[in-house]
């Protein structure tokens, strides 16, 4: 495993997570987990994702001029879904012209007791995003 270059495909999918593809945020978030400690199942999961980007190379982000103009969001949690600490997952999306313009993916920093209080910390998360898009946009006015 010593002569796989784990770490800067990692580097370069989280690259594209990132800038372009909102849809591997959750895959790539996963497999970053394990930069410094990956085995045989990790380079699987990470090839299973470059494939899938093989698959998909000609979706691209559509903005229609057409469309509805308002700010559309969503935010979902994934209740305890790191069996180690119990943490769970927080992703969001922000649409705009019918294409996304904001995503994020990450572990919440408490542990959540319920499906509920994850989806709420996961609610106010997204809504923090929201409220200081907002003022920086307001701010440059």
């Amino acid at each position: 495993m010593t002569k796989i270059p784990y770490q800067e495909v990692i580097g370069s999918i989280l690259y594209a997570s990132q800038g372009t593809r909102p849809d591997i945020t959750y895959a790539v978030n996963t497999v970053s987990q394990f930069n410094k400690n990956y085995g045989k199942a990790h380079w699987t999961a990470v090839k299973r994702i470059l494939r899938y980007l093989k698959r998909t190379m000609y979706a691209k982000l559509v903005y229609t001029k057409n469309s509805d103009s308002r700010l559309k969001g969503y935010c979902d949690a994934d209740w305890a879904s790191d069996v180690d600490n119990r943490q769970s997952c927080t992703g969001y999306v922000f649409l705009q012209q019918g294409g996304p313009i904001s995503w994020n993916c990450k572990r919440q920093h408490t542990v959540a007791l319920s499906t509920t209080e994850a989806e709420y910390m996961a609610l106010s998360a997204a809504n923090t995003k929201l409220r200081n898009t907002q003022e920086a946009t307001f701010d440059n006015l």
